[in-house]
């Protein structure tokens, strides 16, 4: 299930994503975790369990399911309201000037911010195809996904001490669920408010699982009770996110390299 907010300048990303590649340096003495196949893995799985209950990447995925965002599409749940649905459109030009969804992007930007979906409803039977018939589209909805998601979390837990990949891979999710804003609903403000009850972060001296604890509780509780209320319903459903990593530090699989079960949405899941 596709449910976040996530508040930031689509232009302003477009703009400047060929820079992004210089602010990511080495993750610590070893690899960046993105670059770590079984973190990279386990990140995808879990998001395709979150989104569309698969352990399969479901690009082809568009639904509106009523959460105020519009559509939600693909294998992050691109959404037409938060404007990375149309960050993604405009990657796929790039990667062919021809294809058929390029009649959507002026839509989507008239759209954008809202949760309309009359102006786009082709989109339901037109992504689905795309998916389907075009690699080139399901390696835009990957680099769009790196770019907005898995790097940032990179970004993130480099900037707070964090070692563990089960605490990227627990970022990563998050992250997509409640976006990069500054709303009190974000993932931003959600470690904000965690670092602030612990006094510090794995940087500053705190040991990362109990940071990476009081994390999951305060995100526990945003989605328990949201600023937007907007979201109440579809938050609270979400709270099977935070159960599976629980699931999986309660199993001390902190490197992931052991086999992951969790239940999620009354279905279980191995990977």
């Amino acid at each position: 299930m596709a449910v976040r907010i996530k508040i930031y300048k689509w232009l302003l990303r477009v703009a400047l994503w060929p820079l992004m590649g210089l602010l990511f340096p080495a993750w610590a003495a070893g690899p960046l975790p993105a670059q770590n196949a079984r973190l990279a893995y386990v990140q995808d799985c879990l998001v395709s369990i979150f989104e569309n209950s698969s352990l399969t990447i479901q690009y082809g995925f568009i639904n509106d399911i009523k959460d105020g965002n519009g559509f939600t599409a693909g294998r992050a749940g691109f959404t037409s309201k938060t404007g990375d649905m149309l960050e993604l459109l405009i990657e796929y030009e790039r990667l062919e000037p021809n294809n058929a969804l390029k009649r959507y992007i002026e839509p989507l930007r008239r759209v954008y911010g809202t949760s309309e979906t009359a102006s786009i409803s082709g989109l339901q039977q037109d992504w689905p195809l795309a998916a389907q018939r075009d690699p080139l589209f399901n390696v835009a909805q990957d680099r769009v996904n790196d770019r907005l998601y898995r790097k940032p979390a990179q970004q993130v837990g480099q900037d707070l001490g964090l070692r563990f990949p089960i605490s990227y891979a627990a970022i990563y999710e998050a992250g997509i669920q409640h976006g990069y804003g500054d709303n009190y609903d974000s993932i931003t403000k959600i470690i904000e408010r965690a670092t602030k009850k612990l006094g510090g972060t794995p940087k500053d001296g705190i040991k990362e699982l109990t940071w990476l604890n009081a994390f999951l509780t305060e995100r526990e509780e945003d989605l328990r009770h949201p600023e937007n209320k907007e979201y109440a319903p579809t938050f609270l459903h979400a709270v099977d996110r935070v159960r599976a990593i629980q699931t999986i530090l309660s199993d001390r699989n902190y490197d992931l390299a052991k086999p992951i079960t969790v239940t999620v949405y009354g279905d279980t899941f191995t990977f």
